[in-house]
């Protein structure tokens, strides 16, 4: 169930499509939309960003029932383990960093 949640959500942010199940759009906004590398790039990006992954973070536990992803550890281990995954991909969007790094944590729990 993880997998198709968050396909759906990378699929929306570029389309913002309305979901079978129920009538709802999402529309993704900042710097979500942006590379891993312009994140990094400056202090107040950095910044921009970190708060960016709380609340992007926030919605995928809201948004998948049963899900407490992250839970137990700081948010700043979140964003140390989403800039690993931007290390990896710097042209890879910040969005699609962060669901990869949700997705590989939840397989770990």
């Amino acid at each position: 169930m993880l997998k198709p949640a968050i396909l759906f959500l990378m699929i929306s942010a570029s389309i913002c499509s309305v979901s079978a199940q129920e009538a709802r759009s999402v529309q993704m906004f900042g710097i979500g939309l942006k590379t891993c590398s312009y994140w990094r790039a400056t202090k107040a990006n950095i910044a921009e960003g970190q708060i960016w992954i709380y609340g992007f973070w926030s919605a995928l536990n809201l948004a998948i029932e049963g899900h407490r992803v992250g839970e137990g550890i700081d948010g700043l281990d979140i964003v140390a383990a989403v800039k690993k995954t931007c290390d990896a991909r710097p042209s890879t969007t910040l969005y699609q960093a962060a669901a990869a790094t949700f997705e590989e944590m939840a397989g770990k729990q």
